[in-house]
């Protein structure tokens, strides 16, 4: 997908409706679309990631090998 597609989904997407164009076109260059086979691993546990993914379609599972920890406050 181009950046001007990128931009288009952005435009009618719920991620991105307070942000003006210029906004919408400047997270547009900043992202990039990654498509998934059917099994194929995302992010792998333990491993340390700083991105931010969006599900545009389709559905993505958890299947960590640890119980989730309680979260602190």
């Amino acid at each position: 997908m181009t950046e001007a597609g990128i931009f288009e989904g952005l435009s009618t997407s719920k991620l991105a409706v307070e942000l003006n164009d210029e906004e919408r076109r400047t997270l547009a260059r900043a992202m990039t679309l990654r498509d998934l086979r059917h099994g194929e691993v995302l992010v792998q546990e333990g491993s340390a990631d700083d991105h931010l993914y969006v599900v545009a379609s389709g559905v993505l599972a958890w299947s960590g090998g640890r119980e989730p920890r309680p979260r602190s406050r």
